[in-house]
């Protein structure tokens, strides 16, 4: 009985290893810091957001931040999975409580929405990618046209 426990508590551990469960050094769905810089035309993007998209066999993954005067950042809690992903390009528009605070109080004031024109192309279908490495720096730099 004794030697039966101990073959089946030997299986389980060989089988854990064998899998995977448990090992610290697999990268399969660990996540990394990038950060980078954004240009439309040559010129920093002011206001927009990005997207990291990857495919995992759960479904797709998503990382996101805000693209302000043309640099992002996302650290290694929320950032992308290693491997490929597809990269997506919004414009933000502003908030109404951001709105409200720029008018002060002042109906008839003004406000400027600093929308950026993200071209349509780098939005869903986006051609933009980027290898997110387990080791490296991942900085990554988009260049973005308004020209087709």
């Amino acid at each position: 009985m004794r030697n039966l426990l101990t073959i089946t508590v030997v299986m389980l551990s060989c089988a854990a290893t064998l899998t995977g469960c448990g090992d610290a050094s697999n990268s399969i769905h660990q996540r990394a810091a990038v950060a980078g810089h954004v240009t439309l035309d040559g010129l920093p993007v002011a206001n927009a957001s990005i997207f990291f998209l990857s495919n995992t066999e759960r479904g797709q993954h998503k990382s996101a931040t805000e693209i302000v005067n043309g640099k992002f950042s996302i650290d290694a809690d929320r950032g992308p999975l290693f491997g490929d992903a597809r990269v997506e390009i919004y414009p933000r528009l502003i908030e109404l409580a951001e709105f409200e605070s720029l008018r002060a109080a002042d109906k008839t004031k003004y406000v400027e929405p600093k929308a950026v024109n993200i071209p349509v192309r780098y939005g869903q279908s986006s051609p933009l990618t980027a290898r997110i490495a387990s080791n490296g720096d991942n900085i990554f730099r988009f260049s973005l046209t308004s020209e087709e």
